[in-house]
This record gives structure tokens, sequence and C-alpha cells, in this order.
């Protein structure tokens, strides 16, 4: 799968797969799978995007058929990610739900470098 995720060299060299590049990778790899997202509003000025993500589908509705719980279903990878994107409008808040998308892809192992991408990352590179 990474030999396969074209890459882009960010700071430090670091070679970044982007979201948009994984999410074509992951649904070749899982024509029914699943990638859910949700915005919450945090306070007045914060939202949090949540991305759930799962290889297959049909997952979702054998818990659900058998009466799982939601709660439980949605603890599948997930990923968030939170900003000021109350008032920098519509645009920040694409970006944060493809970074929450992003996150999710990683820990499902759909990255180029084997490490989870984070400011802290990028600043000690």
């Amino acid at each position: 799968m990474v030999g396969r995720i074209k890459t882009v060299k960010i700071g430090g060299g670091i070679d970044y797969a982007k979201v948009a590049d994984r999410i074509k990778i992951f649904w070749e790899e899982n024509p029914n799978g699943k990638i859910d997202t949700e915005r919450e509003d945090i306070s007045e000025n914060k939202v949090r995007f949540i991305a759930r993500i799962w290889r297959d589908s049909k997952v979702i509705l054998d818990l659900a058929t058998v009466g799982t719980d939601i709660n439980i279903v949605k603890l599948t990878a997930n990923a968030m990610a939170s900003a000021d994107a109350a008032k920098k409008g519509d645009k920040e808040n694409e970006k944060l739900e493809t970074v929450a998308v992003g996150r999710a892809l990683a820990m499902l192992g759909y990255l180029a470098s084997g490490e989870v991408a984070s400011r802290e990352v990028l600043r000690c590179k």
C-alpha cells in the first residue's frame, strides 16, 4: 500500500501522502468501505471534526443487526481536528474535515512515512 501512494516533500524533507491520494487508494482496496465525518460545535468559536472509517461497511450493518450500541460502533478508527473554524468560514471547515479523514486513514496504515503528520513532527524535523 505505502509504495502505491504518491508523495510530496514537506518541511524537513518528509514524504507526505496527500489525503486525496490516500482516499483514492482506500477506495481501490476497500470498495465496500465507509468514510463518515461529523462536525461538532465545541464552543462559540471552536469546532471539531470526527472521521470514522471502516474497511467494510457490512461490519456496521452486522453490528446494528445484533443490537450493538451505536456508541461502540462509533469508536472505530476516529480522528479529530479542532480550530477557530467558526470565524474563518467554510474553507477552514473543509480543511479541518480533511485533516480528520487524513488522520483516520493514517491510523489504518494509509500514510507514506510511517508517522502521523502533526505540527510537533513538522517542527522537530
